[in-house]
């Protein structure tokens, strides 16, 4: 797969990464999905017990089977310390390398992490997305800030999560009495489209299918190692 803003990928500094992200924001669009995706992936990555290498997994499933398709893995060395924030300068490259290893390229990407619910509208999934030029989707199991309120108890239900004012994702439960998870906009999609699609996309994970199944691939292949 062709990266189509390939200078966006990596920061040598702190000041060098908030800068990308600012250009990252500037780049992303939120608009309904252009078409029903039938080819979704999740990302996810896995970490060395000494946090010095990446296991990036990327799954591809059929939208409407949740049928596992593909699933690729990539290792790469972690060149980026962790900083809350720019996470992606970390996680992004070993998870792109697993990305590059796909027969077909998705129609929609789901990360474990945030899109526009981010402080500089940069997170995860949007610089994913500007990245590849792909619809993303952020879906996280904890908030980076903004205003919320817990959505009501039955499965399904939906609330706003707002930074300085703006709707910026929602918190969404998709079974009763389990914690929600927060999910975002990253690029070429917009709220109303993730609510009319990601409900389906749920098995019996707290996140969707093809998020867990990179989960578990990621695992697998830093266990291999």
């Amino acid at each position: 797969m062709k990266i189509a803003h390939p200078e966006l990928a990596h920061a040598t500094s702190l000041d060098e990464a908030e800068a990308l992200q600012l250009d990252v924001r500037e780049r992303v669009h939120l608009r309904p999905l252009a078409h029903a995706p039938h080819r979704v992936a999740g990302c996810d990555a896995a970490y060395s017990r000494d946090g010095l290498l990446g296991y990036g997994a990327t799954a591809v499933l059929h939208t409407e089977t949740l049928r596992r398709i593909e699933v690729q893995t990539a290792r790469a060395a972690c060149r980026f310390p962790y900083v809350p924030g720019l996470f992606s300068f970390r996680e992004l490259p070993v998870l792109l390398e697993s990305i590059k290893l796909l027969t077909e390229p998705p129609d929609l990407i789901l990360v474990e992490g945030h899109g526009i619910a981010h402080p500089r509208r940069a997170g995860m999934a949007s610089h994913l997305g500007v990245l590849l030029d792909l619809p993303t989707i952020g879906c996280a199991k904890t908030p980076l800030g903004g205003d919320w309120s817990e959505p009501a108890d039955a499965a399904g239900s939906w609330s706003e999560v707002r930074m300085d004012g703006e709707i910026v994702g929602a918190a969404y439960r998709h079974r009763a009495h389990r914690a929600p998870i927060f999910v975002s906009p990253g690029h070429l999609v917009d709220m109303a489209s993730i609510r009319d699609l990601l409900p389906a996309l749920f098995g019996d994970h707290r996140l969707p299918e093809p998020l867990a199944l990179a989960h578990q691939a990621a695992n697998k292949a830093r266990a291999h190692h």
